[in-house]
């Protein structure tokens, strides 16, 4: 058959690629990417999506050209590199490295810091859950200061003379933080479960595609190990990496062909709804639960149904504990623009072109048509890749209706409980190709991928991630160094300052760290009585490269 198909759908790929890097500059030039105005804390991903993202999608065009070459000079040659696909062991060596990866490089990397609040929340979280609580008492003396001592979705209920603080997230990550915390390995969650999502996700593609076990396994799992928001978002403590673990061992349950480990599906799917935030988990189940209930498994719909119905109901009440004045606060419900319809509505699939660009950008880029491939040849694809492109489709769909940009993460992070799914529809896509073409390029083309991800992209990525979190990761070393009682950080002076607003949930451990902009000079002056202050600045942080703000670049509004 032809290659002229595939060539084309390199071009396109590749045309993506340089169209995508105009809508970098255009968001480049707005002015909320400017990490310099004052108390701008809503653009972290716009100033990295208009940063890197261009060099990145210039190097992904030239391999679809690269690619598209190579396809028409024909492509049958062996690059030499085809033991890669044929080893049996394969998997398991690829999660050693991943674990090891992850393991050193949330060190070295990641500074060993929780960058983003959502992963400062789930370490609170945890610790107060290691005290056997879900909410922590604010002690008396400090409830009139509370407000300037956390930070976004750290939520508090009280009066003036009694209260409590938690995050605002479920906490089922919290809870594996805590386990891992307690064996003083609170950094080691992410790196063990990206490790094992590896091997969840060869055994899920050897099942879904037994004629050809090794090949599906082999490329299911590089095509997940070498994207580098998989492995980067392993260095985090994020409840991505655990929700993308959570869907691997789900549908690990789901497909199993024991009838005991497939009657377990519903009450693991449970636990799953309190990770983080309660429709995650559900977004990604309902092509599997739909499933069956056009087969006609009555028992089975009726055992699961029951289960999530206790379940949803349970982790409701506790969200009720979490967030009692209003169920919805710092909740990803919450942000839905479709009721609003209208100007939010388009504003939301405007920003969800940014992450479509971004989740392509931070992929191996031969994932991307192998998933196409995998839907052209929907027929010749088993059930569980029927069932996994949905749910990412879903995943994805669901958050058209966000009409803002991500903030923090690494990729496009909404996506990453889906993502493993991904890798095994695109497993899907190669094999279908080999059975068609039956020829070389396919694997050739992998390996290719492969390579131009392990010598391009993945080295950028750790340069960007070590660029954007060691100023700030200095800066709170700073911080949570300094001999006083109290500091004071005045968030108007640096970049994301807000962010490091970071205390112990019982107020044991000092220096308590106060929002210099939510204190009232008499509450300062309560403060110095109380004991010694210290505050931090632009001075103070400057040495560590953080961006100073400049008070001449706020927007004037003509």
């Amino acid at each position: 058959m032809s290659l002229a198909p595939f060539r084309i759908l390199c071009l396109l790929l590749a045309l993506i690629a340089l169209l995508s890097v105009a809508r970098t500059a255009a968001i480049g030039g707005m002015h909320f990417t400017d990490p310099t105005i004052p108390n701008n804390a809503n653009n972290f991903y716009s100033y990295t999506f208009s940063h890197f993202e261009p060099l990145s999608l210039y190097a992904t065009a030239a391999f679809f050209v690269g690619l598209c070459i190579y396809a028409r000079r024909g492509g049958q040659e062996s690059l030499g590199l085809q033991r890669v696909v044929t080893s049996r062991r394969l998997p398991l060596y690829v999660a050693l490295g991943v674990l090891l990866f992850a393991a050193v490089g949330r060190f070295w990397i990641h500074q060993n810091f929780d960058l983003c609040v959502d992963e400062y929340l789930n370490e609170f979280e945890a610790k107060i859950l290691q005290q056997h609580h879900i909410v922590a008492q604010v002690p008396a003396e400090w409830i009139g200061d509370v407000h300037a001592m956390n930070v976004a979705f750290q939520i508090y209920h009280g009066d003036a003379t009694q209260g409590y603080w938690a995050s605002g997230f479920l906490p089922g990550t919290a809870f594996l933080n805590a386990v891992f915390d307690s064996l003083d390995l609170g950094w080691a969650l992410a790196p063990v479960l990206a490790g094992s999502s590896i091997l969840l996700l060869a055994s899920l593609a050897r099942r879904a595609f037994p004629d050809e076990a090794v090949l599906a396994a082999n490329s299911a799992v590089l095509l997940l190990a070498c994207s580098p928001q998989f492995l980067i978002m392993a260095l985090t403590k994020f409840a991505w990496p655990v929700h993308l673990w959570g869907t691997l061992l789900w549908v690990w349950l789901f497909t199993h062909p024991n009838r005991f480990f497939f009657l377990l599906t519903p009450i693991l799917g449970v636990c799953l709804i309190g990770l983080h935030q309660p429709q995650v988990h559900l977004l990604v189940a309902i092509p599997f639960l739909l499933r069956l209930l056009y087969t006609f498994r009555w028992r089975a719909m009726l055992w699961f149904g029951a289960w999530y119905l206790v379940g949803s109901w349970s982790w409701l009440h506790v969200l009720g504990i979490l967030r009692p004045t209003e169920t919805g606060v710092g909740g990803d419900l919450r942000n839905l623009a479709l009721p609003n319809l209208g100007f939010p509505f388009l504003l939301s699939v405007f920003i969800s072109t940014c992450h479509f660009i971004t989740l392509y950008a931070w992929m191996t880029p031969i994932l991307l048509p192998l998933v196409l491939i995998a839907v052209i040849t929907w027929r010749m694809q088993p059930a569980l890749v029927h069932d996994s492109i949905p749910a990412a489709a879903i995943t994805f769909l669901f958050y058209l209706s966000f009409p803002h940009l991500q903030g923090h993460g690494w990729g496009y992070r909404f996506m990453h409980p889906a993502y493993g799914l991904l890798a095994l529809a695109g497993a899907g896509g190669l094999v279908a190709w080999i059975r068609i073409y039956k020829t070389p390029l396919a694997v050739n083309a992998l390996i290719c991928s492969l390579l131009f991800s392990l010598i391009i992209q993945i080295p950028y990525r750790i340069y960007e991630v070590r660029a954007m979190v060691r100023p700030l990761s200095l800066a709170w070393a700073y911080i949570a160094s300094r001999p006083s009682d109290f500091v004071i950080v005045q968030t108007s002076e640096f970049w994301y300052a807000c962010d490091l607003i970071r205390n112990d949930p019982w107020l044991r451990q000092k220096p308590f760290v106060f929002d210099g902009q939510h204190l009232t000079d008499s509450q300062k002056a309560d403060l110095a009585r109380r004991g010694s202050v210290l505050t931090v600045g632009a001075d103070e942080v400057r040495p560590f490269g953080v961006f100073i703000s400049n008070p001449a670049n706020v927007p004037t509004g003509d």
